[in-house]
C-alpha cells in the first residue's frame, strides 16, 4: 500500500511544479508585457514633449497602451499636431495601433478620420479623409515598407490674389513605399476621382489615377530631410490617368531636376483611345474644346494607341521639333 502512494505523491509533485512553472511564467510575461506597455506610452510622451519644446503643439488625447495579451499598440481618441511654424496642422480622431508581441516591428493601424491644413501657405490647402488604414515595418531613417489606405478623400486649394480655387475628390486612394537599396519606390493609386479646375463650373471624372516611380538616393534625401526637390531624380514607370475603362493617358521616362530647378525629361507619351479622351475632356471643359479637339486629332491619326516622345531640356518642353512651352523653375 505505501508503495503505491509513494507514485501518487511523485506526480502529485511534479504536477505542482508544473502548475508552478506555468503560473511563474505567465506572471513574467504579464510583468514584461506591461513594462514595454510603459516604455510605450513613455516614449509618445517624450515625442509630444520634444514637439512642444520645438516650439509646436502635439496631442495624443486619452492615451492608453492596449492589446494584452498577444499584441501591443497605442489607442488615442484625438491626435494632433502643429509645427512651430504654424505651417502644417494635422488632426485626426480614433487612432488604434498593434504590433504582435513576436514581431514588434511590424505595426499596423487604423484612424477613423484625418484632416491635414497648410495655413501658412498661400494659396491655403487642405485636406481630409477617412477610414484611413496603414502598416509599416519600421527601421531608421524610414520604414523598409510602408501602406496606406483610404476612403472619402478631399483636397481644396483656396482661392487667393490671382490663384483660382482647385478641388479634388476620389472615393478611395492608396499609396506604397517600399526601400530599394538607396531609393524609395512609391506607388500611388486613386478611384473615381472628380477635379474641379480653376475658374471651372464643372468637373473632370477620372475613373482612376495611378503612379508608380521611383526616386533615386531617396532614403538619403529624407534621412537629410532635403525639402527642396532640387537634385531630385525620378524613374516614372508609369503615371495613368484614366478617363474610362479603356481610354486614357500613359507617361513613363527618367526625370531629373537640376541644382536650379530646370527639369530635364525624356519622357513616351501613349494616348489609348485618342477620341474617347477627346470627348470626354470636351464635355468636361467646353471652353477648351476646340483646343483638346485639335491636339487629340493628331494622336488620333496614328492609331488606337499612339505614343510620341516627349524631351524637356532644360526646362523646354518639345514633342520631335515642336516647342510646346516652358516648364517653370521648381523649389
Amino acid at each position: 500500500m505505501a508503495s503505491s502512494e509513494r507514485p501518487a505523491r511523485s506526480y502529485s509533485r511534479r504536477f505542482a511544479w508544473l502548475a508552478v512553472a506555468i503560473v511563474a511564467v505567465i506572471g513574467l510575461y504579464t510583468a514584461g508585457w506591461f513594462y514595454v506597455a510603459s516604455l510605450l506610452e513613455a516614449e509618445a510622451g517624450e515625442a509630444i514633449a520634444r514637439v512642444e519644446r520645438d516650439g509646436g503643439v502635439a496631442l495624443c488625447a486619452n492615451r492608453e497602451t492596449r492589446g494584452y495579451p498577444f499584441r501591443i499598440g497605442l489607442f488615442c481618441d484625438r491626435i494632433g499636431v502643429t509645427d512651430a511654424e504654424g505651417k502644417v496642422e494635422i488632426r485626426g480622431e480614433g487612432l488604434r495601433t498593434a504590433a504582435q508581441i513576436y514581431d514588434p516591428f511590424r505595426i499596423v493601424g487604423e484612424l477613423d478620420t484625418l484632416r491635414i491644413g497648410y495655413p501658412g501657405r498661400q494659396p491655403g490647402v487642405n485636406a481630409s479623409a477617412s477610414d484611413m488604414r496603414f502598416s509599416a515595418s519600421v527601421a531608421q531613417p524610414l520604414p523598409e515598407r510602408a501602406s496606406v489606405t483610404l476612403r472619402g478623400i478631399s483636397v481644396d486649394a483656396e482661392a487667393t490674389g490671382n490663384d483660382l480655387p482647385v478641388s479634388l475628390k476620389a472615393a478611395t486612394g492608396e499609396a506604397h513605399m517600399r526601400r530599394n537599396a538607396g531609393d524609395l519606390d512609391v506607388a500611388m493609386q486613386a478611384q473615381d476621382v472628380s477635379i474641379t479646375p480653376p475658374g471651372m463650373d464643372g468637373a473632370v471624372l477620372l475613373p482612376l489615377v495611378s503612379l508608380d516611380l521611383t526616386v533615386e538616393d531617396g532614403v538619403e534625401r529624407i534621412a537629410q530631410r532635403m525639402e527642396s526637390l532640387r537634385g531630385t531624380s525620378i524613374v516614372l514607370r508609369s503615371v495613368t490617368v484614366s478617363l474610362s475603362e479603356d481610354a486614357g493617358v500613359t507617361v513613363s521616362g527618367p526625370v531629373a531636376i537640376d541644382s536650379q530647378g530646370l527639369v530635364d525629361a525624356s519622357l513616351q507619351i501613349t494616348v489609348n483611345k485618342p477620341a474617347v479622351v477627346a470627348a470626354r475632356l470636351g464635355e468636361a471643359l467646353p471652353a477648351q474644346k476646340d483646343t483638346i479637339q485639335s491636339a487629340m486629332s493628331g494622336f488620333a491619326m496614328l492609331g488606337d494607341s499612339p505614343s510620341l516622345p516627349l524631351s524637356i531640356e532644360k526646362g523646354v518642353a518639345r514633342i520631335g521639333f515642336i516647342t510646346l512651352g516652358r516648364v517653370p523653375a521648381l523649389k
